[in-house]
């Protein structure tokens, strides 16, 4: 789960599942794009929100902080803030991202790798 502090993160083509406070956080003035990411909320009402600011002020509402492409399952949502935000990338550094429908498909295979001694992992 990324906790951004300061700085720019572009959460892309992740799932989410069963978090504890958050899937996304963030603390002093970051900027946040999510996108195309397939997030699904815990049963625990308290604990659908996606994102989580690690403040009480009222210069969180301001944060720069916005999704796009993503799906929200089991009541997830996230809080958007701070008007639009879109990637800050130069020539080559962009790639393309899969709408948040096609991440259980994108990560299907994903985890650990199963190796044992002798054999090509």
């Amino acid at each position: 789960m990324p906790r951004v502090r300061r700085g720019y993160a572009h959460v892309a083509n992740n799932r989410y599942e069963k978090w504890q406070m958050y899937a996304i956080g963030g603390s002093a003035d970051p900027i946040i794009y999510s996108e195309g990411n397939y997030f699904v909320a815990p049963d625990k009402r308290s604990s659908k929100q996606v994102t989580k600011r690690m403040t009480t002020g009222a210069d969180s509402k301001k944060w720069k902080w916005s999704t796009s492409k993503d799906v929200f399952m089991n009541g997830a949502f996230f809080v958007p803030s701070g008007g639009a935000v879109k990637p800050l990338y130069k020539g080559g550094e962009a790639f393309p991202v899969a709408h948040g429908s096609l991440v259980p498909s994108l990560t299907s295979s994903a985890g650990p790798l199963r190796c044992y001694a002798g054999r090509i992992c």
